[in-house]
């Protein structure tokens, strides 16, 4: 058996009164009818057919009515059940009764037990309460169309359904809204009963239950919560001994295979004719119908434009944590150590709000003590990134590892966040999560991740594979054949781990130092003559609109080694110098045409960027055609080299990112037509 427990998204953002309802409105309707539905007359009219029937198969030489015949048969496919009738009545005629009276009297018995339960209502009434709320297809009524839906037949019945609605129905409402979700509940359930009545058979049994609605929910969760893990719970019996425990699969996989299951049951139940009691068509037109309706709000833009906001405003009203808006007004008013103070202790109250946790890191941040609140900051991450949220756990991520490059989020996030940072081109990043990954001061990486660490990091990072494939070997629950398989890669990695370049340290950044007008801000063995103003006209051509500096003072260089606290480089005339990362106040990194055949990347290390006013702006630059980033740093190709090393020149220190941060993060560079056009856009000299 497998059952779903929950899944990721089960966390709301307030209360689903429109899903409470729902389920109260079933209870109260199986409250209601219970009684009535289990009142023995029915009961008796239900055991007098019974018994005709039975009567009948003891003497089917017997002329018996079409209920009598439709009951006997009900096990039989439908195109094989007059010949199977046929063929009781010839088998029986062997033992029919010679005498006239009595084959009368058989007769009469067989018709006044068949009268007796028509006159009854058979097993479903014309006033059963199934017949007056339930939806009958033979009979259809717009109102029945609604009320069948919050009848169920008893409270297995019920339980079970509302079991499965609690999973997925708050969620759903939570994401659209209460107006539109109840509306699509309800539209759910009439889609579903008019499904059942297109395709059903046998339109005389009434359709109770709320089930069809229920599978429209979940046609809707799959759309809405593609990717969403949903966790299951498995219970086997292999002799006296029961195999059990958890497991987690995507929504895309389970949902579908649901549905399969649900067509093939109805198909099987229509094409054998038996009557399994369960609404299969129902469920099959729900789903559909709940799919259709998620693809439409999606299409539209719904939440986006209308319902997010709204949803929004109300929480921000209804739940907002006094702590943190507290700590907002403390820090309007200027008292950012007090609202610090209130976030910190906070924050150890409710280490699981991701919004303290964000709070407390803005305030750390602010006062230059990003490391106080870093591990708040991951177990925000770890939440936010498990539902909806998962771009601005990244964004705070990247924050995180900018200011603190050693604070660790844990695997599980990790691995979220590798194919998103892959999608974008951000291969640096998806390296240094990998790392993170199987790094030994980070806790509770199981075999499976490690295994699929392992994978992703085959081909880009071996030393990072080679890890993930020790740890996974490590663990005593790796299947036979996982590990037959990793010990047959193992020296394969071993040996490209060991062909690889080594990776930088990633160092937390010092606190910049006091600045004063004299100081160079940069540790280099250079001539004077060597950082003199640029000659080329065009560096200082006009006046720039927001220029900042009028004059510039260039230093090329080829960078020949990084290492945690400075850059190696060679100098004209092959003289060495070394730049310590602490002394770079920022970064520029674009694409510029005209300084050779092709177009160069430029990476200018400015060293003054924050004394507007105290000089020229001072800078060493850094040209792509001048050296091979793989020297420098690892990557599968010069360009995925050159990107981990404008990530790590950025991660290592504390400077401001030119034009913007996301040229560092595997973005694409910026363009420029000429040497004098980036020196004006980009570093504001005019």
């Amino acid at each position: 058996m497998i059952i779903p427990i929950g899944h990721e998204e089960s966390e709301v953002r307030r209360w689903p009164w429109v899903s409470f309802a729902i389920m109260a409105l079933c209870l109260l309707a199986l409250l209601a009818t219970n009684g009535d539905a289990n009142d023995p007359k029915w009961q008796e009219g239900a055991s007098t057919l019974e018994d005709a029937t039975a009567y009948w198969r003891d003497h089917a030489y017997l002329d018996a009515s079409p209920e009598v015949e439709t009951e006997v048969g009900y096990d039989v496919s439908p195109n094989q059940r007059t010949q199977y009738l046929a063929l009781m009545r010839d088998q029986a005629q062997a033992w029919a009764p010679d005498d006239p009276d009595e084959l009368a009297a058989e007769q009469a018995e067989l018709d006044e037990l068949t009268d007796a339960a028509l006159a009854g209502g058979g097993a479903v009434p014309a006033d059963h309460p199934y017949r007056k709320w339930g939806f009958t297809p033979a009979d259809p009524g717009l109102v029945t169309l609604v009320t069948h839906v919050f009848m169920h037949a008893g409270w297995i019945h019920l339980l079970s359904n509302l079991f499965l609605f609690f999973l997925a129905g708050p969620a759903l409402e939570d994401r659209w809204g209460r107006p539109l979700f109840g509306a699509f509940f309800v539209a759910a359930g009439v889609a579903s009963g008019l499904f059942f009545a297109l395709m059903t058979r046998d339109g005389s049994l009434p359709l109770v239950g709320a089930s069809g609605a229920i599978s429209g929910v979940l046609g809707a969760f799959l759309v809405r919560f593609l990717r969403t893990e949903i966790n299951f719970a498995y219970f086997f019996f292999i002799g006296f001994r029961v195999i059990q425990g958890p497991f987690q699969t995507p929504a895309w996989a389970m949902l579908p295979l649901w549905f399969a299951n649900e067509l093939f049951s109805a198909w099987l139940v229509d094409a054998v004719g038996v009557s399994s009691g369960v609404a299969y068509w129902a469920h099959v037109g729900g789903f559909l119908f709940g799919v259709g309706a998620a693809l439409a709000v999606r299409g539209a833009k719904l939440e986006e434009r209308f319902i997010h906001s709204a949803i929004e405003a109300k929480v921000t009203l209804a739940r907002g944590n006094p702590a943190v808006e507290e700590a907002g007004r403390l820090r309007a008013a200027g008292d950012a150590l007090g609202a610090f103070a209130l976030l910190e202790a906070e924050s150890r109250k409710k280490p699981e709000d991701p919004d303290v946790g964000v709070a407390f890191w803005d305030a750390a941040v602010a006062l230059q003590r990003p490391d106080a609140a870093a591990s708040a900051l991951a177990r925000a991450i770890r939440r936010l990134s498990a539902g909806e949220s998962l771009p601005t756990a990244l964004g705070y991520w990247t924050e995180l590892k900018g200011l603190v490059p050693g604070a660790l989020v844990d695997p599980t996030t990790l691995l979220r966040f590798v194919p998103a940072l892959r999608k974008e081109a951000r291969a640096a990043e998806a390296s240094r999560a990998l790392r993170d990954a199987v790094d030994p001061a980070n806790r509770g990486l199981m075999p499976p991740q490690a295994l699929r660490v392992a994978e992703l990091a085959r081909e880009s990072d071996p030393a990072v594979a080679l890890a993930a494939t020790k740890l996974a070997l490590a663990s005593p629950e790796l299947p036979a054949e996982a590990r037959a398989r990793l010990e047959q890669q193992l020296a394969g990695l071993e040996g490209a781990a060991a062909a690889a370049p080594a990776q930088p340290k990633a160092v937390s950044p010092p606190a910049p130092a006091a600045k004063t007008s004299g100081d160079r801000s940069i540790e280099l063995e250079l001539d004077p003559a060597l950082a003199t103003p640029s000659t080329n006209p065009a560096d200082l051509a006009g006046a720039a609109l927001a220029a900042r500096w009028s004059d510039v003072k260039v230093a090329e260089a080829v960078p020949t080694a990084l290492d945690d606290t400075g850059l190696e480089l060679e100098l004209p005339g092959g003289r060495a110098g070394r730049l310590e990362l602490a002394k770079i106040q920022a970064l520029a990194v674009g694409s510029v045409a005209g300084l050779a055949a092709k177009p160069v990347i430029l990476v200018d290390l400015l060293l003054n960027h924050s004394e507007v006013g105290e000089g020229p702006l001072r800078l060493v630059r850094l040209r792509s055609d001048r050296f091979d980033p793989r020297r420098l740093a690892a990557g599968s190709s010069a360009l995925d080299a050159f990107r981990t090393l404008l990530n790590l020149l950025a991660t290592n220190t504390n400077a401001a990112l030119l034009p913007d941060p996301e040229s560092f993060r595997g973005g694409a560079f910026a363009k420029f037509a000429d040497l004098e056009t980036w020196q004006r856009e980009v570093l504001k000299v005019g």
